[in-house]
């Protein structure tokens, strides 16, 4: 009687099981969260106009940034140069310019924000000052003085944006 018991809980129980949606059971984070950033290669929509996408990460850049100019300095001890090539599209209303270099942010593991620095001179740089009309791309370089322990574990962010979307720059 136990045993037969037992088989029709097991048979009640899979039964169970393969009625209830897989979705209902998965609690996966969101795509686009600090914790499940978008992957290199996704646009993301920072919700003026602006779309970027990631072309290519260098995640230590440190000699490329000192190779383009020889008054770019060292990073501190302990942190290095990563840079992303990135693209900016525009879809807004009227012609407006891409301020990468400023809203762009990038945290790592430390919990560090680290902001593209206002200096230096970077190789292909993403333009500040051009003018894009609606439709427009733009592409270049932005770079960052980051931990080197956080090389492995960045993530991009729009410092603007009300509702953040985080960016994958782990090759």
């Amino acid at each position: 009687m136990i045993r037969t018991l037992d088989k029709m809980l097991s048979i009640a129980l899979l039964f169970t099981l393969s009625i209830i949606p897989l979705t209902d059971c998965v609690f996966a984070a969101e795509l686009g969260t600090r914790e499940n950033p978008l992957p290199i290669g996704t646009t993301m929509d920072l919700g003026d106009g602006w779309q970027i996408k990631i072309l290519k990460v260098y995640p230590d850049a440190t000699q490329k940034i000192r190779n383009e100019n020889p008054f770019n300095g060292k990073p501190d001890e302990g942190n290095q140069y990563f840079m992303a090539t990135i693209e900016a599209r525009y879809s807004g209303e009227k012609e407006e310019s891409f301020p990468g270099r400023y809203r762009l942010h990038v945290v790592g593991a430390s919990s560090l924000v680290s902001e593209p620095p206002l200096w230096g001179v970077v190789p292909n740089d993403l333009p500040i000052n051009q003018d894009v009309f609606p439709g427009g791309v733009i592409s270049g370089n932005v770079y960052w003085e980051i931990k080197s322990s956080d090389a492995d574990s960045l993530v991009l962010y729009d410092d603007k944006a009300e509702d953040r979307i985080f960016y994958s720059l782990s090759p």
